[in-house]
């Protein structure tokens, strides 16, 4: 047994290991890290003097990752705020930002409220870049391309803007990390425990944000549904138990969570209906193909175009995709093989829910002499039960 330790330990700790650790994790984590300090500035000049925020959402975020910390400490329930509205108390099951980001936070309460704050939103972001690296990466991309993928979704408008105040939108990473565990439960050549691994990372995503865990139910059905339709038929059997494993474990997993969930929200006190200002939130179809009115070179486009009423102004409406990206999507349809496509038609799907219930295009929302709207699946969607809480189409960017 020594020796069998001996010879794992060299193969793990030798100096050719943490080279190659180096070159496939260590510049990865080294670049999304400055990358991250540097789309957050100045959160690290004031990281413990002034939390990078704009307006009250911030604060009451910031009183989840407070409340997190308490209860680690054994000070407070997990999902039970007694010290709001007292002495009734009130659930936090039913609140926009989960105890991930609180756990974010845990190692920088040290330096007070602000660096608490600050150092959950930096890392965050640090981590949505790597955990989009380690998807490529498993989808068969070489390092550079997939640091490439890593570095779209961070700086993507929809994610950046929630560091001005909404926490749920600053750690996307759980979402690619979701379906690089159920690519690999679906694989013959992978272990059935990753089902188990894709059911936790999704119940994740639910403590994390119930935006983040409907997108990525939605990104995860997908491609269960492309592989079901796609599979050879002496695969089939095969994935069908795998699927039949993935819901059982989602069922045990995620299951009483969500119970919990359901439970709260039909309270009458509690029940919230925001779907009809999914209205108001709708961004413009032209939208997605201007820059973002941050932009240091061409945010001046988006806000001549929001003066003439072709675009709504806001950090809910920042839809925008990159042109390069555009570009290279469009390399990707037309030259690239069939997964490919399959990323493609789901970043369709994202565009088209993001549009709202009703399509808004230059400014207008009526069509042909009629004057009648058009029905976008937004609407379909958010009529589901439990959906009700939705209201910011533009979200489904993520």
């Amino acid at each position: 047994m020594r020796l069998l330790a001996r010879r794992i330990s060299r193969k793990l700790f030798s100096r050719e290991a943490w080279r190659r650790w180096g070159q496939e994790h260590g510049l990865a984590l080294l670049g999304y890290a400055l990358l991250a300090v540097a789309v957050s500035w100045p959160a690290v000049r004031d990281f413990t003097t002034r939390i990078i925020s704009d307006g009250g959402d911030a604060k009451h975020q910031l009183y989840i990752l407070w409340h997190t910390q308490q209860w680690v400490l054994g000070r407070q329930p997990l999902f039970y705020a007694p010290l709001l509205f007292y002495p009734h108390g009130i659930p936090l099951l039913l609140h926009s930002t989960g105890p991930v980001m609180g756990l974010l936070a845990l190692p920088f309460w040290v330096g007070g409220p602000a660096a608490a704050y600050n150092g959950s939103a930096i890392v965050g972001l640090w981590l949505t870049g790597y955990c989009m690296y380690l998807l490529a990466r498993d989808r068969g991309l070489d390092r550079l391309p997939a640091f490439f993928a890593g570095t779209m979704l961070l700086v993507a408008p929809i994610h950046l803007v929630g560091i001005a105040g909404h926490l749920e939108r600053v750690f996307l990473g759980l979402l690619p990390l979701a379906l690089l565990a159920l690519h690999r439960a679906l694989s013959p050549e992978r272990g059935a425990w990753w089902c188990g691994v894709t059911a936790l990372l999704l119940l994740s995503t639910a403590l994390y944000s119930g935006y983040l865990f409907i997108y990525t139910a939605i990104a995860l059905f997908f491609f269960l549904l492309v592989a079901c339709l796609t599979a050879r038929r002496d695969h089939l059997p095969f994935l069908l138990g795998r699927i039949a494993l993935l819901l059982g474990s989602c069922l045990v997993l995620v299951g009483p969570y969500l119970y919990a969930v359901i439970s709260v929200s039909s309270d009458p006190v509690f029940a919230v209906d925001l779907g009809k200002e999914s209205f108001l939130f709708s961004p413009d179809l032209v939208q997605f193909f201007l820059p973002p009115y941050y932009h240091p070179l061409w945010g001046s486009l988006f806000l001549k175009v929001a003066e003439e009423g072709k675009a709504l102004f806001g950090g809910d409406y920042l839809i925008s995709l990159f042109w390069t990206g555009i570009v290279l999507s469009l390399m990707a349809w037309f030259r690239g093989d069939r997964q490919s496509r399959r990323w493609l038609i789901l970043m369709l799907g994202a565009m088209l829910l993001s549009l709202g219930p009703t399509l808004r295009a230059f400014g207008a929302t009526e069509f042909t002499k009629y004057k009648l709207p058009v029905v976008l699946p937004y609407a379909l969607l958010t009529s589901l039960p439990g959906l009700e809480f939705m209201r910011i189409p533009g979200r489904f960017m993520m």
